[in-house]
């Protein structure tokens, strides 16, 4: 049997000007179903930069394999463009928007209502680096970095999460500070989740 052959699309000429498409990239079916729930440019304003869908593949490339923005596969639009659609729409609370319209629809997929009638709340600290934000050291769980709290509706979707300092106690964290990055980040991960999930049926 043959060794299987990686070939590197800047290496092969054959190859030349091809996307190679990643696993996180959007489907057409998923592109379908995502493109409506995004806000429209705004009357009088810049055009956009670069394609939305390739913008998107970006963001949830980063999001699938945890590397830095500057590390973004180079078929991708730059990565300062992809960054700044993902800032504009956290700021703007679109991630969460998006969840819980795509988490509605799965809900109906399944036959369930739209709201959730119970919710599971759990927390969890984890180690962060020095630049994240935000860290502490949790003194019962002996971790410095981050807290996420999240709830969840009975079939693991993310109704809610919050993010913080690990030195923080639960009982002393004012919960209604401005979306962070952290809990958007939560919100991109669901999103894509939950596109994949509404493609198999």
């Amino acid at each position: 049997m043959p060794e299987s052959v990686l070939i590197i699309p800047h290496e092969d000429p054959t190859l030349a000007g091809q996307t190679q498409a990643l696993p996180s990239d959007l489907t057409r079916t998923q592109w379908g179903r995502l493109k409506p729930l995004l806000p429209d440019t705004k009357p009088g304003g810049r055009t956009r930069e670069g394609d939305l869908r390739e913008i998107l593949n970006g963001i949830f490339s980063i999001c699938c394999g945890g590397c830095g923005w500057r590390m973004m596969p180079k078929n991708l639009p730059p990565w300062s463009t992809c960054y700044d659609y993902f800032r504009k729409w956290r700021n703007a609370g679109v991630w969460s928007k998006d969840n819980d319209t795509l988490r509605t629809q799965v809900r109906h997929q399944d036959g369930r209502k739209k709201s959730p009638s119970r919710g599971i709340i759990d927390s969890q600290s984890v180690k962060a680096t020095e630049q994240g934000g935000p860290r502490g050291k949790d003194a019962h769980k002996k971790v410095g970095g981050r807290k996420r709290h999240l709830v969840v509706d009975t079939p693991g979707m993310v109704v809610s999460a919050v993010v913080h300092s690990a030195g923080i106690q639960d009982r002393d964290k004012n919960y209604e500070g401005p979306e962070e990055s952290s809990e958007s980040w939560i919100d991109v991960a669901m999103t894509h989740l939950m596109l994949r999930r509404l493609e198999t049926t």
